[in-house]
């Protein structure tokens, strides 16, 4: 298990080449971009999104990772969460993989069995390593969609992530893009979304 902690920024699509002239990027390693191609699964019920859960496939180049992660704490834009990954040989669910006893309470067998397709993000992820006043911080910036159940809706934001380090730098570096991008703080992500739209129906 690992702890993500991270903020979202939503960011207009006419404001993107403003980020990606900001100096701090310029300054930073060429960018990495890959096209993210994710699958969440949950129940009919949907068991896992009432415990503040979510299990995703994802694949990533030519690997598929299984992510599952725990609702964790919001303070101050900054969203941290407990996460456990790992790979699985196609684009269905492995839950048994996990052995945390953790995951194992909130996915008995009986809630694997009912486990299906909710919704799915397709987006394109281009990422700097920053090395920001003595922290490592990915900055990403996605844009793609969400689907579920024949509806979509767009996705353009900025992902801050903590690699290592002070994770108040994060706050610092949202606090300087924003001074020449217009970046607004976002509480829903994308999984957020992909429920709203599949609850539509």
């Amino acid at each position: 298990m690992t702890y993500e902690i991270e903020m979202k920024l939503d960011i207009a699509p006419e404001d993107i080449e403003l980020l990606l002239q900001h100096p701090l990027l310029i300054a930073a390693a060429s960018p990495q971009k890959r096209f993210l191609d994710s699958r969440y699964f949950d129940t009919p019920a949907l068991d896992l999104m009432a415990r503040h859960a979510a299990l995703r496939v994802r694949r990533i180049g030519g690997l598929w990772i299984q992510t599952f992660k725990l609702g964790g704490t919001v303070t101050d834009g900054l969203h941290t969460r407990p996460e456990w990954e790992t790979i699985v040989p196609d684009n269905q669910p492995h839950p048994h993989l996990f052995t945390d006893p953790i995951i194992r309470d909130v996915l008995p067998d009986n809630r694997i069995a009912l486990l299906q397709p909710i919704f799915h993000t397709e987006f394109w992820r281009t990422s700097w390593m920053l090395d920001y006043l003595g922290s490592i911080i990915e900055v990403a910036l996605d844009q793609g969609k969400v689907s579920s159940q024949g509806r979509s809706t767009c996705i353009h934001e900025v992902e801050l992530e903590l690699k290592s380090g002070n994770a108040d730098r994060i706050t610092t570096l949202a606090r300087e893009l924003s001074l020449t991008v217009p970046l607004i703080p976002e509480s829903v992500s994308k999984a957020e979304r992909g429920y709203a739209l599949y609850q539509e129906w």
